[in-house]
């Protein structure tokens, strides 16, 4: 049995069946292939299915390797990292790959596409960790089901400025720590409060929130779509991450407003911030 196997090279599909084929029959516990190519190619099939496999991890370039369609094969795997990565192929359809993938507890999508799918399904009843950061394409919906989510990390817009729609048939009561930030520059501020909004009410149950500089700065634009009650029900701590922000520039201020509504249902809450009061 073999513990790890690295790959780097080409994704010639002779090259890349036979150094699968190789690790799969050695029932290989860890697998990482990267690669580098400006051609576009569908990876084989034959990556996606191991009973034995428990950790894998997918560094793409240029955003041309293409994952197929079907459901993956994985068993034993418990933790997945995608980076530059194309699903869906530009298709019109709905995926839900990794719902065979029961152990699944970590998994990390990086500059990854999801140019013309519909529905992105995460489908995953151990699933603690999920990490969607400096996404191209967006689906036009995350479905998030995954019981015993802990934290979520998330940019909230993709490269060409879509918003993160994220959805769930259940609530994640289990969830601890978010962290979300809106580093695209191009959008323009106010426009997607709603949206936003929207987001905060599917992990209303989060106890430590981290936002970054750029939302409650959007948040300020729009303090007329503040008049909800406060979506978080029970948070420990609220902190605001103004790491982005350079030495010159200026503190901003935080509203009133903004505060009491990500506050309002959590008087004892500990908050920690680089604003000016």
């Amino acid at each position: 049995m073999c513990s790890e196997l690295r790959f780097h090279g080409e994704t010639t599909d002779l090259g890349v069946t036979d150094f699968v084929k190789y690790a799969y029959q050695r029932n290989v516990r860890q697998l990482t292939m990267e690669w580098l190519t400006r051609r576009c190619r569908d990876l084989p099939r034959c990556i996606f299915s191991s009973p034995a496999l428990k950790h894998l991890t997918l560094n793409g370039s240029f955003k041309t390797s293409c994952i197929p369609n079907s459901v993956w094969n994985f068993p034993a795997l418990e933790t997945l990292s995608l980076t530059k990565i194309r699903f869906g192929n530009g298709l019109d359809l709905s995926l839900d790959l990794f719902n065979q993938c029961v152990n699944l507890k970590d998994i990390i999508l990086h500059d990854c596409s999801m140019y013309g799918v519909d529905t992105f399904s995460i489908c995953a009843p151990h699933l603690v960790n999920l990490t969607i950061i400096e996404t191209a394409v967006f689906p036009e919906v995350f479905k998030v089901v995954a019981p015993q989510l802990e934290t979520l990390t998330a940019d909230g817009f993709s490269s060409d400025c879509q918003f993160l729609k994220l959805s769930t048939v259940e609530s994640f009561n289990s969830l601890k720590k978010v962290n979300l930030s809106l580093l695209n520059k191009k959008y323009e501020k106010g426009s997607h409060v709603s949206l936003l909004l929207d987001l905060f009410k599917i992990v209303s149950s989060v106890k430590f929130l981290i936002l970054d500089v750029n939302i409650i700065e959007s948040l300020s634009f729009r303090p007329d779509q503040l008049h909800e009650p406060c979506p978080f029900n029970d948070l420990k701590c609220l902190e605001i991450n103004t790491s982005m922000l350079k030495e010159k520039d200026c503190i901003p201020t935080i509203p009133v407003q903004v505060r009491n509504y990500l506050l309002g249902n959590s008087p004892n809450a500990t908050f920690y911030h680089g604003f000016t009061s």
